[in-house]
């Protein structure tokens, strides 16, 4: 049993639940704000869970003689069946809609990318900040940094095994080699 969705299939979920409650009505011209609010010529193409796999889907679109390009499609059983096409013709939109099984046809919606709340351009270095969750802080070297010492002949050494010291199984032995200097 899969425990996750895909990203796909979570953005073409939402978008399901609101299509079911209503189809989205296609309109006849794409002009103004309308045609700037989609992108043209591509849409989504929700089916039926239970409808036949994506390729019987394309092929009979390709017999009805729609030219059509597949951007992408999501499978998940009893979740979700949808997939993202490029329609070449725009006569053709309301053709996609006719196979059985197709629950709507959705057109692909803009979203602009939000602005961001503050910007800050560093013009020379005395304007950065200190970070005040850095490592060094969190740890105190910049304590040690500050009266001098940067670590001149200390060596370290790590061996890692790989393995978890307090893992089950670990534990249960009785002698547990930890080296140290």
């Amino acid at each position: 049993m899969r425990e996750f969705i895909s990203p796909l299939a979570s953005i073409l979920l939402v978008g399901t639940v609101a299509v079911n409650v209503a189809r989205f009505p296609l309109p006849d011209k794409w002009e103004g704000a309308i045609a700037n609010r989609y992108i043209p010529s591509e849409y989504i193409v929700d089916r039926a869970i239970n409808s036949s796999p994506h390729a019987h889907f394309y092929l009979t679109l390709r017999d009805q003689g729609i030219s059509f390009v597949v951007k992408s499609e999501c499978s998940e059983p009893d979740i979700i069946v949808s997939a993202a096409i490029t329609v070449k013709s725009p006569k053709d939109v309301k053709s996609v809609a006719s196979p059985p099984g197709v629950l709507d046809i959705r057109p692909v919606m803009r979203i602009s990318r939000p602005e961001p709340v503050n910007s800050f351009i560093v013009n020379n270095a005395s304007q950065i900040f200190a970070d005040s969750y850095s490592t060094h802080i969190m740890t105190g070297a910049n304590k040690v940094h500050e009266e001098g010492n940067f670590g001149q002949s200390i060596r370290i050494g790590i061996i890692d095994f790989g393995e978890l010291l307090i893992h089950p199984p670990r534990l249960q032995l009785k002698e547990t080699v930890i080296l140290r200097y």
